[in-house]
């Protein structure tokens, strides 16, 4: 879907009740005893005509707003309608000429089925489309009793936190390549939720300094971390920032605890029962009302009894001051044996480290080696086994039978090879590399029989193909068969 269709994607909501009129009145019109055959004919064609153009016209644009939306699964069904309404709309408008040219008895029976199936599939699409929107079951819930639902008998158990006397450090983040999409981190979203708060608070008059808050103890950042990380996993992508459905947003302090469409609080502090969130979580999978909706990832138990821990502990939300106060443990890495092998292997003029992971991989640099030693320094590097999980050579002319000595590497999991001499037939020998998620073959000779072995490649996640000699139709065909698989290619 280009880019400039998706602004108009919300118009879609508008636009779908045209082809709805425009059909009931068809199908009126043809019912319709009175009136002489030769004055609604054109009536009826003209309301044809408009049909097909307005139909056309709301599925382009229902496809902008699943994209605009960011829409996942969920919409699969009312689109699969969609598309059935429409081809019924395309039979009915053709069998309505057909029936124009060659007025005969068979040809108006079938074009009046063609009709009846397309109101069929627009009551069926409108239904799906307006649960989307609404909630399953929009339809019938005024008329049942308006009464509170109620979580389901036998909650999870909260888990049992003890005071920790320091957190574990969190993993640190990997690099992140030059090409590759800067990611918002959590300190950011939390400035953004405060400046919101800043700017829908009114400003008043200080008499006095205020006190500064207590800082959170770590048991209530360790319940608070697990809440949002629940949160952030199954909940901002229908109530965050871009979209607030039934107008429930889940990511900053204040509209966590701001009733939505149905009147309900999400988050009572203290009263997991009151808590509309913590409710809806706990409904069985098949629940009018369960959260995440049956279609998406179900929460684990787990995951509901820390939300539930979270809001019996009063559902507190640190401010970004305290969760950088976060204590941290020293974690120590390495071990003498590697660390022996990485001081021969940087005496090659390579340079060995161990990777910020913090698992004791190691990461080695070939670019930055002379042409007459990396001979020595990849003999040396064959030292290290499975402790290596990353190579770069980068620019570099590779021995012959260099790709055959990365199976010594069980664990390769990043292989940088752009801008160098890398062939076709050394593809065979990567795509046997169980662990390798990620490959660099830009700027080389590669070209699409090299993209065919890598369809072999098993853990294999991101691609950098620019600059080298494969085809669109070639990357198509490796696309299909690795229908994950993220390639970069200009």
């Amino acid at each position: 879907m280009p880019d400039t269709l998706l602004p108009f994607g919300p118009f879609h909501i508008v636009l779908l009740h045209l082809p709805i009129g425009a059909l009931l009145a068809i199908v009126f019109a043809e019912c319709m005893p009175c009136g002489k055959p030769e004055h609604k004919r054109p009536v009826i064609g003209s309301l044809h005509w408009f049909l097909l153009g307005s139909t056309a016209l709301t599925i382009v644009l229902g496809m902008a707003y699943e994209d605009f939306g960011g829409y996942g699964d969920e919409i699969e069904n009312h689109e699969l309608w969609g598309f059935i309404f429409g081809g019924c709309v395309l039979a009915s408008f053709l069998l309505h000429a057909i029936c124009r040219w060659k007025n005969a008895i068979a040809c108006r029976v079938v074009y009046h089925l063609a009709l009846l199936a397309a109101v069929i599939s627009m009551v069926i699409t409108g239904h799906q489309g307006g649960e989307l929107v609404h909630g399953r079951g929009f339809l019938t819930k005024p008329f049942k009793a308006q009464t509170r639902p109620a979580p389901e008998a036998n909650p999870a158990p909260a888990p049992t936190l003890e005071a920790p006397t320091a957190l574990p450090t969190p993993a640190p983040a990997p690099e992140v390549e030059a090409n590759d999409a800067p990611i918002m981190s959590d300190d950011a979203e939390m400035m953004d939720d405060e400046m919101e708060m800043m700017e829908a608070t009114p400003m008043m008059e200080v008499s006095a300094p205020s006190a500064q808050p207590a800082a959170a103890s770590p048991e209530s950042l360790q319940q608070f971390n697990a809440a949002h990380t629940v949160f952030k996993n199954h909940c901002f992508s229908c109530h965050g920032a871009t979209k607030q459905k039934g107008r429930y947003r889940l990511d900053n302090k204040v509209a966590i605890t701001t009733a939505g469409k149905s009147g309900y609080t999400p988050i009572v502090a203290e009263q997991p029962s009151e808590s509309e969130l913590f409710i809806r979580m706990s409904h069985a999978d098949n629940h009018d009302d369960v959260m995440p909706p049956e279609e998406k990832s179900r929460l684990e138990p787990e995951e509901i009894a820390a939300v539930r821990a979270w809001i019996a502990s009063g559902a507190n939300w640190p401010d970004n001051m305290s969760r950088k106060r976060v204590p941290g443990t020293y974690v120590a890495i390495g071990n003498e044996a590697t660390n022996k092998l990485i001081e021969q292997i940087n005496q090659t003029g390579a340079k060995a480290e161990y990777n910020v992971w913090g698992d004791n991989s190691v990461r080695v640099d070939l670019a930055v080696v002379d042409a007459d030693k990396i001979n020595d320094a990849i003999e040396t590097l064959q030292k290290l086994g499975p402790a290596l999980a990353w190579i770069d050579c980068s620019k570099l002319e590779l021995p012959d039978n260099f790709t055959e000595q990365l199976q010594q590497f069980p664990n390769l999991k990043r292989l940088h090879l752009d801008s160098s001499n890398i062939s076709d037939a050394d593809l065979q020998n990567i795509s046997q590399l169980k662990n390798l998620s990620y490959l660099n073959l830009y700027n080389t000779g590669i070209t699409d029989t090299g993209l065919a072995a890598l369809e072999q490649a098993p853990g294999l996640e991101k691609l950098y193909l620019t600059d080298s000699k494969v085809s669109p139709q070639g990357i198509q065909a490796l696309q299909q068969a690795k229908p994950d698989l993220t390639i970069i290619h200009q």
